[in-house]
C-alpha cells in the first residue's frame, strides 16, 4: 500500500515537471508565431513601398540648378 502511494506521488511529480517544461516554451512559441504573422501580413506592403520608392528614384531627371 505504501509502495503504491509513493509510486503515484513520483508519477504526479514527474507529470508536474513535464507540464512546467511545456508551459515554459508556450510564451516563446506565441512570440515567434506573432512575429511570423506580422512578417507575413506586412512584409508585402513594405516590399511594395520600397519598390515604389526605388522606381521614383530611377525615374528622376537629374538637372543641375543654375542659380
Amino acid at each position: 500500500m505504501q509502495k503504491n502511494y509513493l509510486n503515484t506521488l513520483k508519477k504526479q511529480k514527474r507529470t508536474q515537471e513535464l507540464t512546467k517544461i511545456k508551459h515554459a516554451y508556450l510564451p516563446t512559441f506565441l512570440i515567434y508565431f506573432g512575429l511570423l504573422f506580422l512578417v507575413m501580413a506586412y512584409g508585402p506592403l513594405f516590399l511594395d513601398e520600397v519598390r515604389y520608392r526605388l522606381s521614383l528614384i530611377r525615374n528622376q531627371k537629374f538637372v543641375l540648378n543654375d542659380s
